[in-house]
């Protein structure tokens, strides 16, 4: 990242930081429950240990792959060569927002997730331990074995990984009667991709589904979708956590967009 983009991510940090609201600037009683849940407090489980290691087994990992970048980090070159610690250490959530997930799974009690962007499957594990059956889809074909590999080691965590681009495993997904409870967009962060994968997916989504959007304020493309979807009637209580953003669809929550201290 550049200095100038680095300079303009910690400049919306600090407006996020001033203007977002703690458990005593929250009034509707779901939310606060749910800040209490998730947001309120971060601390780390007994379940949360074995993924943490083999995250830290995958950020000494030096071996290299070659990656087809199909998002924003696309530099031009149809395949890059990148050590398996670059990729962990560039992809996967931070332990604190993957611990984030994992409340918010277990709080929404969501049976099933969908991810586009598995990466090297760190959230994934994470959503998987809520006790969600997820389906985590990655482009690249060998950052997806890798991925794979590393849920064999979780033989009881329900995970059932897709090698394909986005586009077709909607696609396919379509053709099923499958239903998602919460759907996490974590990949091709750019604007028209990003509602694109959105607006496609509703119809596998159930009717109280909630979305999660990375990198909301990655970039100011990534700003512009955010917005976009805040003001999209489909979704009534939006909540903007900084690096996510996550939208709800259910239609007893009254229309109200929050930035939540994190």
């Amino acid at each position: 990242m550049s200095i100038r983009s680095t300079t303009a991510l910690v400049i919306r940090y600090l407006v996020y930081w001033m203007r977002s609201r703690n458990r005593h600037g929250i009034q509707a009683p779901f939310l606060y429950a749910l800040n209490d849940s998730v947001w309120r407090k971060d601390h780390v489980e007994s379940i949360h240990r074995p993924i943490e290691a083999y995250r830290k087994e995958m950020l000494r990992s030096n071996a290299t792959i070659h990656i087809r970048d199909f998002g924003a980090g696309f530099s031009g070159k149809r395949h890059q060569e990148r050590t398996v610690a670059y990729i962990t250490r560039n992809s996967s959530k931070p332990p604190r927002y993957a611990r984030m997930l994992y409340r918010l799974v277990k709080a929404l009690h969501a049976q099933t997730v969908l991810e586009l962007g598995t990466s090297v499957g760190v959230s994934s594990l994470y959503m998987a331990a809520a006790g969600a059956r997820v389906v985590t889809v990655e482009g690249c074909p060998e950052t997806a074995v890798v991925a794979r590999a590393g849920f064999d080691r979780f033989p009881e965590l329900k995970i059932e990984p897709l090698n394909s681009e986005f586009d077709q495993a909607i696609n396919a997904l379509l053709n099923t009667s499958e239903q998602f409870d919460l759907l996490f967009v974590d990949g091709h962060h750019q604007l028209e991709p990003t509602l694109n994968y959105i607006n496609r997916c509703m119809p596998i989504l159930s009717p109280r589904a909630v979305v999660v959007v990375d990198d909301i304020n990655w970039s100011d493309d990534m700003r512009e979708a955010w917005f976009v979807l805040c003001k999209d009637p489909r979704f009534t209580l939006t909540v903007d956590v900084f690096m996510l953003g996550i939208l709800f669809r259910d239609v007893d929550l009254c229309k109200e967009n929050l930035e939540i201290r994190y």
